[in-house]
């Protein structure tokens, strides 16, 4: 539930963040070289920026990789984000080429329940929805698509990125007792519901030719999502 109960906090992910952000203004240097080219922040960023388009470039079958590309694609539409790694992905990776309508995330600190069925809701009757969730959020609302009979909305794409548990937590701990583990795959509920299903393991470069009503699960490169993540922690 979300009631609050007794804790102890050793160590916050967002403490640990900002040391790593102390650290690279410590190291950076000041001086009329830098900034007359521009001041240490910005080269940073500039250095980033770069780094990240040789890793997507590298590793499309990353989930990143798969991300932005996904992004390329959604344009006019209204898009939803849930419940974490998906937030976090979109906004690194994602093309500003296209525009949105409206943009909702809803990160839920204390679950992951109702995202499909929070998306479902919002959804606009007029325009393309498209929804972007990891497996286990969708695991976790399941039931969210009795709904569809009731609501007008027929535009909607759901997606799922499969990568087998909870590996946001594969980047924190190190341990396999956060990832929950699985095999399942999404191909049965969507034919439960009577909505096309399609899976990819990379994103289509044409058309996408999907309906109205679709599930489209994808299923990253464990390996080069693994090496992505990698190489960019060390810039």
């Amino acid at each position: 539930s979300g009631l609050s109960r007794d804790s102890i906090v050793i160590q916050s992910i967002e403490c640990l963040k900002s040391q790593r952000i102390l650290n690279i203004f410590k190291n950076l240097k000041f001086n009329s070289q830098t900034v007359k080219e521009g001041n240490p922040w910005q080269e940073y960023d500039k250095k980033a920026n770069f780094k990240l388009i040789e890793l997507l470039d590298k590793y499309p079958k990353s989930e990143p990789g798969m991300v932005y590309q996904l992004s390329k694609h959604i344009s006019q539409a209204n898009l939803y984000l849930g419940n974490s790694m998906p937030i976090r992905q979109w906004d690194l990776v994602a093309s500003t080429k296209n525009h949105l309508k409206d943009v909702l995330a809803n990160r839920g600190a204390n679950g992951i329940d109702g995202q499909l069925s929070t998306f479902l809701g919002w959804a606009k009757e007029s325009d393309e929805n498209w929804a972007i969730v990891g497996d286990l959020t969708a695991l976790y609302d399941l039931s969210a698509l009795w709904i569809e009979n009731q609501i007008p909305v027929k535009n909607i794409k759901i997606v799922v990125i499969n990568n087998h548990g909870g590996m946001i937590f594969n980047r924190m701990f190190k341990s396999e007792y956060f990832l929950n583990r699985h095999e399942l795959d999404f191909s049965s509920w969507a034919n439960m519901w009577e909505w096309s299903y399609v899976k990819w393991e990379q994103i289509p470069s044409g058309d996408m030719n999907i309906s109205d009503r679709a599930v489209i699960e994808l299923q990253p490169d464990s390996m080069q999502t693994t090496f992505f993540w990698q190489e960019w922690d060390k810039i």
